[in-house]
């Protein structure tokens, strides 16, 4: 990742927040609202983690974002999809826990507790922010 600072990258306002249902949609400096909060945070990294079954050849690649708000006190929130792995022993297969017809499951706070979150963008980083972003090597890679 470059060294400058996401708070401070050109953004466009949108009119109404866009519901988020796919963390794959944000690219750091777009502000989004997290649940009830009445000021938006900035997502300062982007990322992927593999959610797989220990010891079987099922994995996935989910995405990984982080925020920030710019104000003192501010929480930084980690946040990923739950795709939860299973195994149904009946027929030794396995499965996602992911509504059906759906890519990606719920979004989730990386907190241990992995508190259920609403996500909506309320600012979109600009052209500038996006062309300097691909400069700066776009995604991160994340082990989670």
């Amino acid at each position: 990742m470059s060294d400058h600072n996401p708070h401070a990258l050109t953004c466009i306002g949108l009119e109404e927040p866009e519901q988020i249902d796919d963390l794959a949609q944000l690219q750091v400096g777009d502000r989004v609202l997290i649940d009830e909060r009445r000021r938006p945070q900035t997502v300062v990294a982007t990322g992927t983690r593999t959610a797989g079954i220990e010891g079987r050849d099922v994995e996935e690649r989910v995405p990984v974002v982080r925020v920030e708000g710019h104000w003192a006190g501010a929480a930084t929130v980690e946040m990923t999809h739950d795709v939860t792995l299973t195994e149904i022993a009946d027929d030794l297969v396995s499965q996602r826990v992911v509504p059906e017809g759906e890519r990606v499951g719920p979004i989730v706070a990386m907190d241990g507790v992995g508190r259920e979150l609403e996500v909506r963008r309320t600012h979109v980083a600009g052209a500038d922010a996006r062309a300097q972003l691909e400069q700066d090597g776009g995604r991160e890679e994340v082990s989670a």
